[in-house]
């Protein structure tokens, strides 16, 4: 069954990406649960609120990454699921873009947190934008 407020929840934690670093960090500790899954798939999963915080810090450093303002294409809801096609526009913090990428996204939505968070996307052109490869 369709559930608006997990959906509003979703769309809040991804609107609350910016506009810096420490906004991105405090929507991380104020919307994630402490044991939270965060997983952008081919890469290293971060299991817990702590680690998910610190891998934006690596993102800072690795690639520069400020902030990131999340173009939601379509959510859809089924009780504590929430699937979103978006894309994900990053950011240093002079406001030059980094990169856009097309993001399938699903979120598990539990007491009002999200509790998993796992991203499905062309890894391999996220790798290149990021001078990985």
């Amino acid at each position: 069954m369709t559930n608006p407020e997990n959906e509003a929840i979703v769309r809040a934690f991804l609107a609350g990406m910016g506009p810096d670093i420490e906004a991105f960090k405090k929507t991380y500790a104020e919307t994630m649960t402490e044991d939270v899954l965060w997983e952008s798939v081919g890469g290293v999963p971060h299991q817990g609120r702590d680690l998910c915080i610190r891998h934006l810090d690596e993102l800072k450093t690795e690639i520069g990454m400020e902030y990131c303002v999340i173009e939601v294409l379509n959510i859809a809801s089924d009780g504590d699921m929430v699937l979103t096609e978006r894309i994900d526009h990053c950011y240093r913090e002079d406001g030059s873009l980094i990169f856009d990428f097309r993001i399938m996204g699903t979120f598990e939505v539990r007491d009002g947190r999200i509790a998993r968070y796992t991203d499905y996307y062309d890894s391999l052109g996220a790798a290149r934008a990021m001078g990985r490869i």
